[in-house]
């Protein structure tokens, strides 16, 4: 299972864990779809303004702090959210998003 977990207080933060599971590892299409809207979306923040986030990358992992979130940032960030979304509402076994507020 993929678990995202997105905190919006005292920063805007996204961590992502996990396999989806749902083919063979090279023919997951969960797990496909999924980097390619992450890492997709963390090119994309660089490219709008360099060093907006602070990444930890690994293996199943992603840790992104946004280290200053401006309007376009957001829209930026929910049209993420949304992609992500519609992986999770087309494969509910896959992939969980938990959004925490504090």
């Amino acid at each position: 299972m993929i678990e995202v977990k997105v905190k919006r207080q005292p920063k805007l933060e996204i961590e992502i864990s996990g396999h989806a599971y749902s083919g063979e590892p090279g023919h997951d299409l969960v797990c496909a779809a999924v980097s390619a809207i992450v890492f997709g979306s963390l090119n994309a923040f660089d490219a709008y303004q360099s060093n907006v986030t602070s990444d930890t990358l690994r293996e199943g992992y992603v840790h992104t702090r946004f280290n200053h979130v401006d309007e376009t940032l957001n829209i930026m960030f929910n049209m993420m959210m949304s992609l992500l979304k519609s992986v999770e509402i087309a494969h509910p076994n896959y992939i969980k998003i938990y959004n925490k507020e504090v």
